[in-house]
């Protein structure tokens, strides 16, 4: 999974009303930030677009949408955590198009051209 890591430790400092203070037991917490991205190349494209998706997992929908809003290409793709692949776009008429790719709790979108 594509994600910053890292180990944080945390120890708290109590201040009794009375002035009395004592510190907590040390805690170890495991921090990830899980962020989700999407790489399209080359742009603009003749043949196949190839993907980059990191950060999610599960299966997603993809939608290339033309400029008119018509859904031109529609597929499912399984994610992994770090997916590539490629999707053919050489039956596509040049121009500009919005690829929206559809998960579970995200849409992330990115425009391309079609020469």
């Amino acid at each position: 999974m594509y994600s910053d890591s890292r180990i944080l430790f945390y120890r708290l400092q109590i201040v009794e009303t009375n002035g009395n203070a004592y510190f907590s037991s040390i805690i170890k917490v495991a921090a990830q930030n899980k962020k989700q991205e999407l790489i399209l190349l080359p742009n603009p494209v003749m043949n196949d677009l190839s993907f980059m998706v990191r950060g999610s997992n599960g299966t997603a929908l993809i939608r290339v949408i033309d400029i008119n809003g018509r859904i031109v290409l529609e597929v499912k793709q399984v994610l992994n955590g770090n997916t590539s692949f490629n999707l053919p776009v050489d039956n596509l008429k040049p121009g500009s198009y919005n690829l929206i790719l559809s998960l579970s709790n995200a849409n992330l979108q990115r425009q391309f051209i079609k020469l």
